[in-house]
């Protein structure tokens, strides 16, 4: 049993690490991020279809979105953060998380550190965090995760959700990148 876990850790490691190389180089030929196209630094393959994931999660939360905290496990340039903001469904507090630095830089650039702890205009704030390997110190209502798993193994699928699940106290969604539509790659795990 040690042996079959330490050989899944080691999977789920080399994943982590191809994970991180393949968006760093998606970012750096794309140019870094960019407002009018953020869909392809991270691997979407239209805008149009990393929107109607986000209404799929959004929607996944229900009316306590707006007044719970939200986790956005591979966060990304803070996509989801903005979608949020531009569909007024703010939560009380987003943070979000991603193991790619670049991705962290942008979305702190995208939205900043208020000077008003109070401004409600800057709910969201990010950090560069692997999850599994060092797992953020409080849980959140809602944990979110859109398109993590894209170059994953069945380890790292297993270690990641069952870390980000174990950081709702409401629920986790996520989806995958598997079938032609996103009605076919949602899954949402309700807490109770």
């Amino acid at each position: 049993a040690l042996r079959r876990r330490l050989r899944q850790q080691l999977l789920s490691g080399w994943s982590h690490l191809r994970q991180r190389r393949i968006y760093a180089r998606l970012f750096a030929e794309k140019g870094g991020w960019s407002a009018a196209e953020p869909h392809e630094v991270h691997h979407w393959g239209s805008r149009r279809g990393q929107t109607r994931r986000f209404e799929a999660l959004a929607e996944s939360l229900g009316p306590g979105l707006r007044g719970g905290t939200v986790a956005d496990v591979g966060c990304g340039c803070g996509d989801f953060a903005a979608f949020l903001q531009e569909a007024g469904l703010v939560p009380r507090e987003y943070v979000g998380y991603d193991i790619v630095p670049d991705f962290i830089d942008v979305a702190q650039q995208r939205f900043p550190p208020p000077a008003d702890p109070a401004d409600r205009q800057q709910f969201a704030s990010f950090e560069c965090r692997d999850i599994i390997w060092r797992p953020p110190p409080r849980q959140f209502d809602f944990v979110v995760s859109s398109g993590i798993f894209a170059f994953g193994n069945e380890a790292f699928f297993k270690q990641m959700t069952e870390a980000a699940f174990g950081l709702a106290t409401q629920r986790y969604s996520f989806n995958l990148f598997e079938g032609s539509g996103y009605e076919q790659d949602f899954w949402t795990i309700p807490r109770y």
